[in-house]
């Protein structure tokens, strides 16, 4: 059962969610096609703990896998250094994962 006003069931291939990783685990299993994909990223465990003053999740694209693992396979992961137009660099990881 859903808790938000949107509650996708079934038939989709892609789905993005950058809310509540941990809820959103069972709302994308939910939504997403058997054999389906979804992308997730973020800041990596090296990123920095604040995005315009907001505190942010910091995750490997492992734990991310993690978070989805009863439902999805983590099929690649991938890391990345942004540079930001001020200059300083970030860290962000994003993790392929695949409806089982």
């Amino acid at each position: 059962m859903c808790s938000r006003s949107l509650c996708p069931r079934g038939g989709f291939d892609f789905w993005h969610d950058p809310a509540d990783a941990a809820r959103d685990a069972q709302i994308t299993a939910n939504a997403l096609a058997r054999g389906g994909y979804a992308v997730m990223g973020g800041f990596a465990p090296d990123g920095p703990e604040r995005c315009s003053r907001l505190p942010v999740a910091r995750r490997s694209a492992q734990q991310i896998g993690a978070l989805f693992a009863s439902a999805f396979a983590l099929m690649q992961s991938r890391a990345e250094r942004h540079r930001t137009p001020a200059g300083a660099e970030q860290s962000f990881a994003y993790a392929l994962l695949q409806r089982r």
